[in-house]
């Protein structure tokens, strides 16, 4: 995954600063439900308001975890569908950091009430990734839902208060390319990664 703010950063260094470092070894972006409260035009995992058969248990996905520790990975991004819909995530997220792991959330950021902020604080997420598609009106357009950009600063927002380490995730497309220097501005003016 190429992460743009840190290219950037890292061109501002000076020759012979340390570089950000991340963990080494496969990094497993986890889709642990496929459910998801939006239904956006650029979805790769065609998900939907409703819950899909054959998902894992609770039970299912602690057993996953351990072979994924047996297997040395040491990162996972918790994603979906939109992970804060699943009712287990807080559980499954805690068993990864005891496990070591380094625990990433992937998420749309409507669902970002202050409970579930104070949850992902409680369980001590090392990164909480939050997909903004643009401005306002590309953003709504692309989640296909008025309101969705605002709920989704908001939640960005909450996180930033409680000291997480949150940032912005931004799939370039032709019909978004032109939002990208006023999102870069906003994550500016905004104190977020």
């Amino acid at each position: 995954m190429f992460r743009l703010s840190r290219y950037l950063h890292a061109l501002t260094q000076e020759p012979g600063t340390a570089r950000p470092t991340r963990p080494n070894g496969p990094v497993v972006i986890w889709n642990l439900i496929r459910r998801c409260n939006l239904t956006c035009r650029h979805c790769y995992t065609t998900s939907t308001d409703r819950d899909f058969p054959g998902e894992l248990t609770t039970l299912e996905a602690l057993a996953v975890l351990q072979d994924l520790r047996a297997f040395q990975v040491p990162a996972v991004i918790l994603s979906g569908g939109e992970p804060l819909l699943r009712e287990d995530l807080f559980e499954i997220a805690a068993a990864a950091k005891a496990l070591g792991f380094f625990v990433a959330l992937s998420s749309n950021g409507t669902l970002m009430d202050q409970a579930r902020v104070d949850k992902i604080a409680s369980v001590g997420f090392d990164y909480v990734g939050v997909s903004l598609d643009g401005l306002e009106d590309t953003h709504d357009r692309f989640r296909q839902r008025a309101g969705a950009f605002r709920d989704a600063l908001a939640g960005i927002r909450k996180c930033r208060d409680l000291g997480l380490k949150v940032g912005l995730r931004f799939t370039l497309t032709q019909a978004n390319a032109a939002d990208l220097p006023a999102l870069l501005a906003l994550m500016q003016q905004e104190h977020i990664d």
